[in-house]
């Protein structure tokens, strides 16, 4: 259900999935979304892992991915403490390739995998809670 937001947060049984909109994202918009990672961060006591649903989403601008790259390294040290994976979920193979080669150079504070279904998504979460 798209809410007019670049990204809906759904929280259950330590699995955080953001869904990305397809919807051209402003500067705005991705300011609200990471505002948005930083409150839940603050709010949630438990680790948890973060499935990144991108199945919808559209191109976003080089400067938009800067911002992204500079909050991470910003709140690497929030990140590490309460997430123990992130998945990203995308199911095209291309920009699957893509997003891999973007997190071999930038990686994340935290371990990794993409996924290709919402399932194997589901079941690669449970795998990094398990490790925890």
């Amino acid at each position: 259900m798209e809410t007019g937001k670049y990204a809906d947060f759904y929280y259950a049984d330590k699995i955080l999935t953001i869904v990305f909109n397809a919807l051209e994202v402003t500067e705005k918009l991705f300011d609200d979304y990471l505002t948005e990672m930083v409150d839940f961060y603050d709010t949630h006591k438990e680790k948890f892992v973060i499935i990144f649903d991108g199945r919808n989403s559209k191109y976003l601008p080089s400067s938009l991915r800067v911002k992204q790259a500079n909050w991470m390294k910003k709140n690497e040290l929030r990140i590490k403490e309460k997430c123990v994976g992130n998945v990203y979920l995308i199911n095209n193979i291309i920009l699957q390739a893509v997003l891999n080669g973007i997190l071999f150079v930038n990686k994340p504070p935290v371990a990794y995998c993409t996924a290709s279904t919402l399932e194997e998504a589901q079941q690669r979460a449970a795998e990094f809670l398990q490790k925890g």
